[in-house]
Order: C-alpha cells, then sequence, then structure tokens
C-alpha cells in the first residue's frame, strides 16, 4: 500500500495507483474484520467461516488486478494458515454435535443439532478443495439429517392416525413405527 500512497503524491491524476490503493485499503478492512474473527475462539464458526469466504474472494480478485503484491502474497498467507485452523475448528465442532445427536433420545434436540453440523459443515466445505474429506462428512451428515426429517414426518403420522382410535387406523400407525 506504501508504494501506492507515493505515487499518488508524486502523481495525483494516476487512477490506476488510486483504484489499487482503493482495492488493497478494502481487502485489508476485510482482512482486519476476518483476522479478528479467526482468533475469536468463541466466535460463531459460521459467521467467521463466512467472511474468510469473503476475504479469501477479495484476496483472489485483487490478485488479478495487484499479482506482484508482496503485501498481498503475505495476507494470502495469513489467511491459508487461518483458513486451516478454523476448518479443523469447524470439523472439530461439528464431529462433536453429531457425536451427541447420536446418544440423544430426544428427537427434535438431535434434529437441531444435527442441521447445525450440517451448516458447519457447509460452511467448512466453502473453505476447501473439492473432494476433501470435509465433503464426505457433510454428505453424511445430510443424510442422516433427512434420516431424521423422515422419521419425524413418520411419528406424526402415526400421531395422527392413533387419534383416529380405529383398529386399522392403530394398525397402520404400528406398520409405519
Amino acid at each position: 500500500m506504501n508504494s501506492y500512497e507515493v505515487v499518488l503524491k508524486l502523481l495525483p491524476d494516476d487512477s490506476h495507483a488510486g483504484e489499487r490503493l482503493r482495492l488493497l485499503q478494502q481487502v485489508q478492512e476485510q482482512a482486519d474484520i476476518a483476522r479478528t474473527q479467526l482468533k475469536a475462539v468463541s466466535g460463531n464458526l459460521a459467521e467467521t467461516c463466512q467472511a474468510v469466504v469473503a476475504v479469501t474472494k477479495s484476496i483472489r480478485d485483487l490478485r488479478l488486478k495487484v499479482p506482484e503484491s508482496p503485501q498481498l502474497m503475505q495476507m494470502e498467507d495469513e489467511f491459508r494458515a487461518g483458513t486451516q485452523q478454523l476448518i479443523g475448528r469447524a470439523l472439530e465442532r461439528s464431529q462433536h454435535l453429531l457425536s451427541q445427536a447420536r446418544y440423544l433420545s430426544n428427537l427434535p434436540e438431535c434434529h437441531r443439532l444435527t442441521r447445525e453440523a450440517v451448516s458447519l459443515l457447509a460452511q467448512a466445505q466453502a473453505l476447501t478443495s473439492p473432494g476433501s474429506e470435509i465433503t464426505d462428512l457433510a454428505r453424511g451428515a445430510q443424510i442422516e439429517l433427512s434420516r431424521l426429517e423422515q422419521v419425524e414426518l413418520n411419528l406424526a403420522e402415526a400421531r395422527r392416525l392413533m387419534s383416529l382410535q380405529t383398529a386399522s387406523s392403530v394398525q397402520q400407525a404400528r406398520d409405519i413405527l
């Protein structure tokens, strides 16, 4: 950024340098926000993932316009390392949520925890390359979420049939369960 500021002082009409400086400042602001969130251990992982995705995209876009910037390279390296830590945190948290959900007998709570894990895995997936272990875990969690939703539908239908209190409706409810 300093070199663009110097160019602007020497050549105030240089719109190219002004544009690059503005872009670098914008990325720097986003980077500062994301950096703060990356360091917040107790922060909302989904929000942090979204912020990192936005900054990573901005850095990529800026890399096309300013390919030789050492400051941008440093920022990329810093975010790559922070992103890996964030992915690890999201993966650990989602696995913990899925483990908790497996042992719950309360179906709505199990559904909520699984849905939260699926959301975290989707965010982590946005930060990784396709075909990673996160993709497989996300697919498995999504299948589990679909299964839980089907179980909830079956239970609702069984309750409805039981409320009819006829022999055939009770038998249908048993068949569903």
